[in-house]
């Protein structure tokens, strides 16, 4: 402790030859600048240049004051504590001198103070006090805390010139609480330590409507709004920003009673544009911005630029206003480019149209002409009975008129006859792979264009005929054509893999249901290619329920099975075949239950229970990737020993021989194929 104190009087002994050393510092009062309005300029008074002064009052606790300027002090009033200097207009710089302190250079601009030919302001000087004062170092526990002395900011600065006596004192730092207290500053008595209470950090909510505003807290980014925040007690200034809305700002005091979620309804500070233009798939610009297809736009207040194009079209600019909150709603119509078009045709009668990417947008018959024809390029097409159809690009130019004089080409034609058996045949002709028409069967078809074509002949159950013919002009092209009978058709696949699952359900009189889960082959067995072998394994879980009267036997089994047989499609290219399956049934376990006028008993069986079961029905093909079995199924299940309740069959003295069940039913199974 005695160490400590030592240092403490080395320390002050130090501080006080350090300030005895230092040149005294005048300073100017802070805010204590100000414009003097009742403190007119006479116009007698005048610079160099013959403009009336400015005046700058200088008061100030120091004595013997001398004052320099730039452009020269034209004139100065001195009294005790106030000297009057009469400055050029211009003036920008002031500097004082008083004896024993270092100069003093007043910048005007920085201090606010704008001079102007005959008004006056008005500043406060202090100094350093020569004499009485007395070296002060103040120990604070917060180094960076900040520190006023009789109300005067001395910012972080632990050591001071202070005459004897009391001195108010006040130290600030965020996070901490206010001390504010007083000191006894003597000859004996001028080391003073000082520790701040910390602060306890308080939650608030801000939210905003509508969300996502940014928030500052005292210009301070401290992310979006609805979120929560931790700040120390105190006063802040809350300030959310969004784009499209005017900021808000609003002073919040942070503390135990304060309010702790504040919501702040943001002011909408645009305008919307509304627009409807035509054509509908017009190009629209907003100060170069494509707004096209929007209908409404949200703008800041101000003067834009709206530019309506459209190809083919006039287009339309327009210097809008929009004001804040203010809807403005503007329609907008391009006037199209437009030519002439001139048609004729010969021989007379003809029907003739103009198409623009296959969408006809002109029809008529015989002469016309089209005044006011929208520019661009457009297909004529002209027909006329017993004529070659006539087609031509036609291009439609701004203030032109397009002609054009058709003559037609006389027709030529052959005609066709096909007879086919059997006689319900379908017989459709083909040119270039372009179907043409459907032929009648053994009937003469006329008025067909020579050249070469293509006849398809088909029909249900027999090969499908094609075949090229051609037809010459003025002549009957003939052709027969038998079709075949399917004798069998291709196989599906020659090989599928997938697994399955599948559902059973019993008929009377016994009643139950089957869980089949598995994988299988189907296989082609035949180069025919009419029978397949499928194979299966899997498990199964079968419920057998028996119900006589007073008592209802339920039986639980769970195994294996294994199975083959063989399908067929009916006719060519069908996603349907018949199939015939047969497979054996092994039991792992069985459970079964006996209920007698509602009571119930349970019992374990043994493992001697298997079965076997026919399948038929059909193969169902619905995509590559899947398989559809639908059918019925007959089973005989089969009991060696008289565990079970179910199908018990005796012998002539009673002997229990064996135990047969018959079951028939429906399924349903669905297979994933690889």
């Amino acid at each position: 402790m005695a160490n400590l104190r030592s240092q403490v009087i080395l320390f002050t002994l130090f501080s006080s030859l350090l300030l005895a050393q230092k040149p005294l510092e005048m300073s100017i009062v802070p805010g204590s600048e100000k414009e003097e309005p009742a403190e007119l300029v006479s116009k007698d008074i005048r610079d160099d240049n013959g403009i009336t002064t400015a005046g700058l009052i200088i008061f100030s606790d120091l004595k013997g004051l001398t004052f320099q300027s730039y452009n020269g002090v034209v004139k100065m009033n001195r009294n005790p504590g106030k000297d009057f200097l009469f400055l050029s207009p211009d003036e920008r710089v002031v500097e004082v001198y008083c004896l024993g302190y270092t100069p003093l250079k007043i910048m005007l601009n920085e201090l606010g103070i704008k001079l102007k030919s005959g008004q006056t302001w008005s500043v406060k000087i202090t100094g350093d006090k020569k004499l009485d004062m007395i070296p002060v170092n103040l120990l604070i526990d917060q180094d960076d805390a900040k520190i006023f002395i009789d109300g005067v900011d001395k910012g972080a600065m632990k050591s001071h010139q202070l005459s004897a006596g009391k001195h108010g004192i006040r130290i600030e730092k965020a996070g901490y609480i206010t001390l504010t207290d007083s000191i006894d500053v003597g000859q004996d008595n001028s080391l003073f330590s000082f520790k701040l209470p910390e602060l306890d950090m308080i939650g608030i909510t801000i939210n905003s409507v509508p969300q996502e505003a940014k928030i500052f807290i005292d210009e301070v980014e401290k992310g979006e709004t609805n979120r929560g925040l931790f700040l120390y007690p105190g006063k802040y200034k809350l300030r959310l920003s969004k784009g499209g809305y005017s900021d808000s700002s609003v002073s919040i005091t942070v503390s135990e009673t304060s309010k702790k979620e504040l919501t702040i309804v943001l002011v909408k500070n645009t305008g919307l544009l509304s627009f409807t233009v035509q054509p509908a798939d017009a190009v629209v610009l907003v100060n170069k911005e494509n707004v096209s297809g929007k209908g409404q736009v949200d703008l800041t207040p101000g003067t834009y630029k709206v530019e309506v194009t459209r190809e083919n079209y006039h287009p339309l600019s327009e210097v809008i206003e929009i004001g804040k909150n203010k809807n403005l709603q503007r329609s907008f119509v391009l006037k199209p480019k437009v030519g002439t078009y001139q048609f004729s045709a010969a021989p007379s009668g003809s029907s003739a149209q103009l198409a623009q990417a296959g969408v006809v947008v002109k029809q008529w018959s015989g002469l016309t002409r089209f005044k006011d024809i929208m520019v661009g390029t457009y297909t004529l097409t002209v027909t006329l009975q017993g004529y070659d159809p006539f087609s031509k690009t036609v291009t439609i130019r701004e203030n032109e008129t397009s002609v054009d004089d058709v003559v037609l080409k006389k027709a030529v034609f052959g005609s066709v006859k096909i007879t086919a058996s059997p006689a319900d045949a379908s017989v459709s002709l083909y040119q270039n792979g372009t179907f043409v028409k459907t032929l009648q069967n053994g009937v003469v078809e006329n008025n067909l264009r020579p050249g070469s074509y293509r006849i398809k002949v088909s029909y249900s159950g027999y090969e499908t005929d094609e075949s090229s013919l051609t037809i010459v002009e003025g002549r009957t092209a003939a052709k027969d054509v038998s079709l075949d009978a399917v004798v069998y058709t291709e196989p599906r696949e020659s090989e599928l893999v997938g697994l399955y699952a599948q559902y059973s359900t019993d008929g009377e009189p016994k009643g139950g249901s089957q869980m089949n889960f598995g994988w299988g082959v189907h296989l082609d067995m035949d180069t025919g290619g009419i029978f397949f072998v499928e194979m299966s394994q899997g498990i199964f879980i079968d419920k057998l329920v028996k119900e006589q009267p007073g008592v209802k036997i339920e039986q639980d089994w769970a195994g294996m099975s294994v199975g083959f047989g063989f399908s067929m499609a009916p006719v060519e290219d069908s996603f349907i075949e018949i199939f015939g399956k047969y497979d054996a049934r092994i039991q792992f376990s069985g459970k079964e239950k006996m209920t007698y006028l509602t009571v119930s008993s349970e019992k374990e069986l043994i493992n001697d229970f298997y079965s076997s079961r026919w399948m038929y029905g059909f193969n169902i093909f619905p995509s590559n990737s899947l398989l559809l079995k639908v059918g019925l199924f007959s089973q005989g299940d089969m009991y060696e020993d008289d565990e079970s309740s179910l199908g018990k069959i005796n012998d002539t003295t009673g002997k229990l021989v064996s135990i047969v069940d018959k079951r028939n039913g429906f399924f349903a199974e669905l297979s994933i194929i690889f």
